[in-house]
């Protein structure tokens, strides 16, 4: 089975936004959507991908076949932030430290830009040669799951109205606005296999994307947001994602590199 190639443990963000790059430029469209869609696309931290990669590894799944779930993933993704940027939603005026896409272009091109990015995570897949056509069936039905009006968007819906919303309401909130998007991560790489494969690594992958989504959204309403206690609801979530990813019982260099790299960041804001 091909292997990542070695350069993208050295540096995953590079060779993956290499991909990526290479994938979204070489759409035709109309130039100045073609910007947006590569201005909004490009430049992420892509802990999906690398996830998505990470999972597609510990189940010996050619990372080529991966190529594909992991664009679909960063494009919904893309798509999702273009669009809480705008006016009507979040109105913010910067994301990744640069304008965000409605700024940088205007509201109309970045709906557009935002509607370009969904369309292109479904060709991302469907368009693949390196699937087969049951696995591209399986791959489209679950990101429409995971990103549509019982996943992501209804959790963007009910993102509208935070006001006295409980705590076990906030948790479903995140649950289907970010930890449905990292669930993808494991439950695409899992519609390439067989399906008479052991359920207990299934359920471990997603038991543990399920509790990183929710613990990565926490660290970022802190970040956004510093507070003593949600600094301790984060680490008490870093360390129920440690547990979960004991619970895979393989590990793996880029899952450590992630969970690495964000508890430097937890440790930071304790000093």
């Amino acid at each position: 089975m091909p292997q990542i190639p070695t350069k993208a443990y050295s540096n995953f963000n590079d060779w993956f936004s290499n991909l990526y790059n290479s994938f979204l430029s070489g759409q035709k469209t109309h130039p100045i959507l073609s910007q947006a869609i590569l201005y909004s696309g490009i430049g992420g931290k892509y802990v999906r991908a690398k996830l998505c990669f990470a999972i597609g590894e510990i189940l010996e799944i050619n990372h080529v076949s991966i190529i594909p779930l992991a664009i679909a993933l960063e494009s919904i993704h893309a798509y999702s932030l273009i669009h809480d940027d705008l006016p009507a939603i979040d109105n913010d005026d910067y994301r990744r430290g640069k304008f965000s896409c409605h700024k940088q272009f205007n509201e109309a091109t970045a709906v557009l830009a935002g509607d370009a990015l969904q369309s292109l995570a479904y060709q991302s897949i469907c368009m693949s040669d390196t699937l087969s056509h049951a696995q591209i069936t399986a791959c489209l039905q679950e990101l429409v799951t995971i990103s549509g009006v019982q996943g992501m968007i209804y959790g963007q819906m009910l993102d509208l109205f935070p006001q006295d919303r409980s705590k076990e309401e906030q948790t479903y909130c995140h649950e289907l606005k970010t930890a449905m998007l990292f669930n993808g991560c494991a439950t695409l790489p899992l519609c390439l296999l067989d399906l008479r494969s052991p359920s207990l690594i299934k359920n471990s992958l997603v038991s543990f994307t399920k509790t990183f989504g929710l613990f990565y959204q926490t660290l970022d309403d802190f970040e956004d947001n510093a507070s003593s206690d949600l600094i301790q609801e984060v680490e008490i979530q870093y360390g129920q994602v440690s547990e979960a990813y004991y619970q895979i019982g393989k590990n793996n260099s880029l899952i450590d590199s992630i969970l690495a790299e964000l508890h430097n960041k937890i440790t930071c804001h304790r000093r």
